[in-house]
């Protein structure tokens, strides 16, 4: 009985140190080609604990052709672009926060030189236009509602901001 009740404790107390271990990680380490980003975590949805822990601790991992999913919720943009607003009524009469949500892959993925001049024409009517940029070797495609495309270019240069903020995060906490 001693035993069984041993083992059962050992296993809770492991549960609560991964548990603790896990929470105390703040950002998600990526990396795109030569650029290294710790993005916060809750802004990286789907992140695998599994693949943050082999990246970090197992070496020669093939990252070529990878991509993350980022999504920034409306107050973060709203922090560095003034004007940006945290949602609005679409046409359908429902309120539609203004996350700026992309794809990053690393720029050596890109065939041919990507156009990162697009115009914020929402042709189909959809509510939201595709827009690019570059950081360094990290290219990031993302959608911006369309009612927030007079703030197209504040946008892109807080992104830009953002992500070398995030390769700071790497310098500064491993």
């Amino acid at each position: 009985m001693k035993i069984i009740l041993t083992i059962f404790i050992l296993l809770a107390l492991s549960f609560l140190t991964v548990k603790a271990v896990n929470e105390s990680v703040d950002f998600v380490s990526l990396k795109f080609d030569d650029t290294n980003i710790c993005v916060p975590k809750e802004y990286v949805p789907g992140v695998s604990p599994f693949a943050q822990f082999l990246q970090k601790n197992v070496e020669g991992l093939d990252s070529i052709g990878q991509s993350q999913t980022i999504r920034l919720p409306a107050k973060v943009i709203m922090e560095g672009v003034s004007g940006y607003e945290f949602s609005h009524i679409n046409k359908n009469n429902v309120d539609l926060e203004h996350t700026v949500s992309g794809i990053a892959n690393g720029l050596s993925e890109i065939t041919g030189t990507p156009d990162l001049y697009m115009s914020c024409e929402d042709k189909y009517n959809l509510g939201f236009c595709h827009q690019r940029i570059v950081y360094k070797t990290i290219f990031f495609q993302y959608y911006l509602k369309s009612y927030e495309s007079k703030n197209k270019e504040r946008v892109q240069k807080y992104l830009k901001t953002l992500f070398a903020n995030w390769e700071s995060n790497c310098e500064m906490y491993g």
